[in-house]
């Protein structure tokens, strides 16, 4: 009997013999005193260096304070301003904000949920430091014009790759285009449960992060606490690295089922008027990290998207309107005095949104051609039943 993910099921984390060896013995070492903890996390920093193909990968404690501190590297003075969408988790913003900038939220795309180029090359000023690039939901954004226009401006490309891990735009792995890229280690394609990293070409960016995560300690000082900025403890651990190590050649596989499943759902869901997948634009993929359907009510008789989500629920389907972004992040509390300008696009995606985000994010890890069927068969049938309602 096929089963879906219950909505109240935790995410399942893809541990294998690999991860639970490299944990064993680090138990192991901690046991005998002989757990070297710099070197585990400096091994993940030069394998995922290779793999995703930059100079430098700086592991941190979170990808929010990976972006804070790129942010400050990079020279980010307060009260300039940074771009950046609505359609994100609130992190992004905050971590601007705990930089000393400004965040300015651009509209997006109604077909990607990325940034709309346009309203971002709008809302450049002579304070715009730079544009924040979020690949969102784990599809790549149009990072290529986006650097053009940043080039053109004089102002720095950050990318918030958070959910994006795989994900590649004109085959070039998102995170690698700007300043820095940022990924989170979270409950993510590769999981550490908590964990960042920042990825960067720049030689003098890498070194002053490195020097911010851990307390502003200078490698150019006499003495092996010479504090050169008023850094932070944001270092990865050893055991989150050696979790990650066996991960990074597991990742190609990972995306690449993910990918073939999500196309093939995709395809097979859009055979349903009135739903539409939201996907990256020319020359992106997706991890599909997040499964975002935009709802369409004129062709569900009316009924409102909390109709069709009560229907799929009943019938099993894990969906939700909305998971950690349930509306344009400036309408948080503590964004509300950044918004000048409502972003329309945005707010009306919010009202028209459904996920099978995270809930799917084993079944699309796993699945089979018969299990995705069974969920767009869900779709159909929920859709059936709304209109003889």
């Amino acid at each position: 009997m096929i089963k879906l993910p219950d909505i109240q099921e935790p995410r399942r984390v893809f541990f294998g013999d690999e991860e639970q060896d490299f944990i064993n013995n680090c138990i192991q070492e901690l046991k005998i005193g002989q757990l070297n903890d710099i070197q585990l996390v400096s091994d993940f920093e030069s394998q995922f260096a290779e793999f995703i193909k930059v100079k430098h990968v700086v592991a941190t404690n979170s990808a929010t304070s990976g972006l804070q501190i790129a942010l400050q590297a990079s020279g980010l003075k307060r009260g300039q301003e940074v771009i950046v969408t609505p359609y994100t988790f609130s992190a992004t913003a905050h971590a601007i904000i705990n930089a000393g900038g400004v965040p300015v939220f651009a509209d997006i795309r109604e077909d990607s949920l990325c940034l709309d180029f346009d309203d971002v090359e709008s809302k450049i000023t002579d304070k715009t430091f730079a544009i924040m690039a979020v690949h969102i939901g784990g599809k790549s954004e149009n990072i290529y014009d986006l650097c053009v226009l940043a080039k053109q401006k004089n102002v720095l490309v950050f990318e918030d790759a958070a959910q994006a891990h795989g994900s590649t735009y004109r085959n070039q792995y998102v995170g690698t285009f700007g300043q820095a890229g940022v990924f989170s280690f979270g409950t993510k394609l590769m999981t550490s449960f908590k964990g960042g990293a920042i990825v960067t070409n720049n030689d003098e960016i890498a070194k002053i992060c490195r020097s911010y995560i851990y307390h502003g300690i200078s490698s150019n000082g006499q003495s092996p606490y010479t504090h050169e900025y008023p850094g932070y403890n944001f270092q990865m651990t050893g055991l989150q690295a050696a979790l990650l190590i066996p991960q990074i050649k597991k990742l190609p596989e990972r995306f690449e089922k993910r990918y073939q499943n999500g196309m093939y759902l995709k395809d097979k869901i859009e055979q349903i008027l009135g739903l539409k997948v939201a996907m990256p634009t020319n020359g992106g993929t997706s991890n599909f990290y997040m499964f975002e359907m935009l709802y369409d009510k004129l062709y569900f008789s009316g009924k409102s998207r909390e109709n069709l989500i009560k229907l799929l629920q009943k019938e099993g389907l894990p969906v939700l309107q909305a998971n950690i972004i349930d509306r344009p992040i400036y309408e948080n509390h503590s964004l509300r005095s950044y918004i000048t300008k409502p972003c329309f696009v945005a707010e009306s995606v919010y009202n028209r949104l459904i996920i099978l985000g995270h809930y799917m994010h084993s079944t699309l890890m796993d699945a089979d051609q018969e299990t995705l069927d069974l969920t767009a068969k869900k779709l159909k049938r929920a859709q059936d039943l709304i209109k003889t309602a």
